[in-house]
């Protein structure tokens, strides 16, 4: 997470004409967007929409038929998911995956070993790395804790911490919030504000309006695979699409 200026005119992230289809089904088509350096840009839509099949996609988790990733000048296209993530995409998971018997800043230097290697394992630039991380997510109290062993809220920020650990350029972020107490999530989005005000990109994918509106710059709305409005946040919420297809013209945001 390293702040300073940043040129955010340039896109981080550029996605376009990105379809993926499993079988004869296809899940997103014809999407195109970007994310630039310290830009959040929040992607929602209704269930079945499309939105973590397409960060998987970004990130090489699933394989796009049709379309290109890059990263500044980096084509991503083609590239797996391990050197998705070398090259600077980060990326969190809807379901967290189970760290095992690792306690949380073992699992930290573990992800740091697989992926920075720059970082000598136990060196003094790792150690303020990974207990920076754990204090900019409020994670140093449960350092020592086995990660299964953790709240929700502490395991949903803890995957965050280890998408940081390889220092992205751009951050996905699969509904962060879900589960979470509305004090863990005031914690997290000040930490996705810090990390975007540092120069990171976030793409955040999420079902809770009022986290995400006090936190994207702009939304993208997919529905039913397709690429409904973009704009900023405000504006493509109270847009009449969005009422209708995924809010609801009656209801109020949630």
């Amino acid at each position: 997470m390293n702040a300073g200026s940043t040129d955010r005119s340039a896109p981080a992230l550029r996605v376009d004409d990105v379809e993926v289809r499993y079988g004869g089904t296809t899940a997103v088509t014809e999407i195109s967007l970007t994310v630039a350096p310290g830009e959040v840009v929040g992607l929602i839509g209704p269930n079945g929409a499309g939105k973590s099949t397409l960060l998987k996609a970004i990130a090489g988790l699933v394989t796009a038929q049709e379309g290109r990733f890059r990263l500044g000048d980096v084509e991503l296209t083609g590239l797996s998911f391990t050197r998705r993530c070398r090259a600077g995409i980060g990326l969190t998971f809807q379901i967290p995956r189970n760290a095992g018997r690792l306690t949380v800043s073992e699992e930290l230097f573990a992800q740091a070993r697989g992926f920075r290697h720059r970082w000598l394992p136990g060196s003094r630039r790792s150690m303020d790395a990974i207990a920076a991380l754990l204090r900019d997510l409020d994670l140093e109290a449960v350092a020592d804790r086995r990660v299964p062993d953790l709240t929700l809220g502490e395991i949903r920020r803890f995957e965050v911490a280890r998408a940081l650990v390889n220092d992205p350029a751009v951050l996905l972020v699969d509904e962060p919030a879900s589960g979470m107490t509305a004090d863990e999530a005031k914690v997290l989005s000040a930490a996705l504000a810090r990390l975007a005000a540092g120069g990171v990109g976030v793409l955040l994918v999420e079902h809770n309006i009022p986290f995400l509106s006090s936190l994207a710059d702009r939304a993208v709305v997919l529905d039913a695979g397709k690429l409904l409005i973009e704009g900023a946040t405000h504006d493509v919420l109270t847009s009449t699409p969005v009422q209708e297809a995924y809010l609801g013209a009656t209801r109020t945001p949630r």
